[in-house]
């Protein structure tokens, strides 16, 4: 392409996220890789530059450029015609997502970000989507920890039953926990990796889902090109029930903003692999909450809610495990450098397109053993690199647009098993 850069990070230092990455990048990528820090501050890009120079990750590696990259659309295009792949760490909010999202489908650069707006991203899938292939660009937004593990474990599900079994999908059950919903990412903007590191410590430990909304549910298929089937009323009022399942157990609706969002994406993963066909055209995700057991006694008796919710808090204040508590520990933990206070763990069933009561099964678990932080940064750092080093990539995507993590595929999954993201399957 005669890009001078094979990578830029703009606006690196606007959040944790954006120096774990820059770190990821000098850990993780190739040794000889041509890549560059950009933003507004000249003195914010260098004190990035000399966290990454003083950090045990950049020995023997190249060191990344700076350039001065004013928000505006003049300077913003140069940028993208000087580089092959840009992440955007900048807030999307305010217009600069956009112009940057703009920039590089007409100029054949590629583009990652970590943003979290479906309605947002929307917008940039019927401006940009077209002109994005025209000019063979990948565009991949929404690259976090809110949505990606779960595209990748139902892409993973589906993939032990086609290749196994050679059968189609009928429905994804995606089974979330308190590890899935890691302590939130900073949103200080830490100028070093010493403040990025600091700033991690003092964020609360605890967090929960996005929670919805008072409008209606996101339509499942807002992101797809074609349609998927419509629920019955009696099928809706099911996903709306505690549900049993035989490997994941008890299960509880999960009806979040986030849960919502991520059905989104899985289902524009749905329709971008062959129009439906590759994952199976009854096709469906759902996504549920892992329900702590109670004492036995009381487990055996589900129908009585209001005695199994009295015993349960019963339990846990015996035990000491409030919520206050949980987050002292947390907080205290992550303090002491316990990485297990920071694992991130998901499981997902794939349920076959069959007849009859017990349709053949498949089961996908995703874990991580470090913080939302470090996990974006990976996703980001090497969703990068699967673009840059896949060959025929561009080609199996349909020569680019508006992507998800799962079109990317297998090299994407072994490239993140290689920096400890694990994302393994098996039938059940």
């Amino acid at each position: 392409m005669g890009r001078m850069y094979d990578l830029i990070i703009l606006e690196p230092s606007s959040s944790e996220v954006g120096i774990r990455t820059a770190e990821h990048v000098c850990e993780f990528l190739r040794k000889d890789i041509r890549w560059a820090v950009a933003g507004r501050n000249i003195d914010e890009m260098g004190e990035c530059v000399e966290g990454l120079k003083r950090s045990k990750e950049m020995g023997g590696r190249s060191i990344p450029a700076i350039e001065v990259c004013a928000s505006t659309k003049e300077d913003i295009q140069a940028l993208a015609r000087r580089t092959k792949v840009i992440i955007n760490m900048m807030d999307v909010g305010d217009g600069r997502g956009e112009m940057v999202i703009e920039a590089c489908a007409g100029n054949g650069t590629h583009y990652l970000d970590s943003a979290s707006d479906i309605h947002w991203l929307g917008g940039m899938i019927r401006k940009y989507h077209d002109v994005a292939r025209e000019n063979k660009s990948i565009i991949l937004s929404h690259v976090g920890v809110e949505s990606t593990p779960q595209d990748l474990l139902s892409h993973c599900a589906v993939m032990e039953l086609k290749t196994k079994l050679n059968l189609q999908t009928r429905e994804i059950i995606c089974a979330t926990n308190d590890l899935s919903y890691p302590s939130p990412i900073s949103s200080s903007r830490p100028t070093s990796l010493r403040s990025a590191s600091s700033s991690s410590m003092t964020t609360s430990s605890t967090s929960a889902p996005l929670k919805s909304p008072r409008h209606p549910p996101l339509n499942p298929w807002f992101l797809s090109h074609t349609q998927g089937r419509t629920c019955t009323a009696s099928s809706l009022s099911t996903r709306a029930s505690p549900r049993r399942e035989l490997t994941l157990g008890l299960l509880s609706p999960s009806t979040t903003l986030s849960s919502q969002q991520t059905r989104v994406l899985v289902h524009r993963s749905w329709a971008l692999l062959d129009s439906g066909h590759y994952y199976g055209e009854d096709f469906y995700y759902n996504e549920y909450r892992e329900v702590k057991p109670c004492r036995e006694g009381v487990r055996e008796k589900m129908g009585l809610g209001w005695v199994r919710r009295l015993c349960c808090q019963d339990e846990r204040r015996g035990m000491g495990s409030s919520s206050s508590n949980a987050s002292f520990r947390s907080s205290e933990s992550k303090a002491n450098g316990d990485s297990n206070s920071n694992n991130i763990s998901l499981r997902a069933i794939a349920i076959a397109a069959q007849e009859g009561p017990f349709p053949d099964r498949a089961l996908a678990e995703f874990s991580y053993g470090k913080s939302a932080a470090h996990l974006t940064a990976a996703f980001l750092a090497e969703g990068a690199a699967t673009i840059l080093y896949t060959k025929g990539l561009l080609k199996r995507v349909g020569g680019g647009g508006v992507v998800t993590p799962a079109v990317l595929g297998n090299e994407f999954v072994e490239r993140l098993g290689r920096v400890g993201v694990e994302v393994r399957g098996e039938l059940v």
